[in-house]
């Protein structure tokens, strides 16, 4: 079978010749929840509003007093569900241009940032393909119980909250 000229052959298949194959966390990462300033009205994504067939959430203004949890997020992160049956749908979008730059999503996704020169729409449809979702969340998940057994002096534990792969 001959390649078509502008591809190479791979151990994943033929792609094209400018492309690489790399890991996830080559070009990507998830963001931290941290302590971050907010303003007076925050945009809140719930979980509903975070599509299973569309490319953008859709989100809410709340006052930051009304906001008792979330994961932070900004402008351009792709929010991938992390609970079941939500993840299974492939339920994920982007986060939509906001005034601020700043948001608050439900605990129940993943809030991916791309690392620089990776298009975030790329990675938004590949990771629609279950494969690829299911591949982020087993290194997603074994890093976190890594993280989790060396900070307990190497025990591990059951945590029903990390239970959403």
């Amino acid at each position: 079978m001959s390649i078509e000229q502008g591809y190479k052959q791979t151990d994943i298949g033929e792609i094209p010749e400018e492309w690489d194959i790399v890991r996830l966390q080559e070009i990507c990462f998830t963001r931290k929840n941290r302590k971050m300033a907010v303003p007076d009205r925050v945009a809140v994504i719930p979980m509903e509003t975070i599509p299973e067939d569309g490319i953008y959430t859709d989100y809410l203004m709340r006052k930051k007093e009304n906001v008792k949890s979330g994961v932070y997020c900004r402008t351009g992160d792709i929010l991938l569900a992390r609970i079941t049956p939500s993840f299974e749908n492939g339920k994920q979008g982007i986060v939509p241009e906001i005034a601020s730059n700043v948001a608050i999503a439900t605990t129940e996704v993943f809030p991916i940032v791309c690392k620089d020169g990776i298009d975030s729409l790329f990675l938004f449809y590949d990771l629609k393909r279950p494969l690829v979702r299911n591949i982020f969340c087993f290194s997603y998940d074994r890093k976190h119980w890594e993280t989790e057994a060396s900070s307990k002096g190497g025990r591990t534990f059951s945590d029903s909250s990390s239970s959403f792969c």
